[in-house]
């Protein structure tokens, strides 16, 4: 299954980001938002993104710089929750 998360640079319609304080504020976000959409937690600057199946998942965003950015510990999340995610980010 897949979803069209970006054309020619634009968000697609639908796609929403929040934002919210802790972990656990993860749980009362809608479950009926389109795949691709973002969850930034500001406690621990960790991001969730909802997926095919209408669950939030942790996703490491790539810092898109090469491999500089901070690597990621799998031991860190369950073996089918972890998704690595290679995005454009918008400036």
């Amino acid at each position: 299954m897949f979803s069209i998360f970006s054309n020619n640079g634009k968000k697609t319609y639908g796609i929403k980001n929040f934002i919210v304080d802790t972990p656990d504020d993860i749980d009362n976000l809608p479950k009926d938002c389109h795949p691709g959409c973002l969850a930034f937690v500001i406690s621990n600057s960790a991001y969730f993104m909802m997926n095919h199946k209408q669950t939030w998942v942790k996703v490491h965003m790539g810092s898109g710089s090469g491999g500089s950015g901070t690597p990621v510990d799998p031991s860190e999340f369950d073996d089918d929750t972890l998704v690595i995610y290679a995005g454009d980010e918008e400036t």
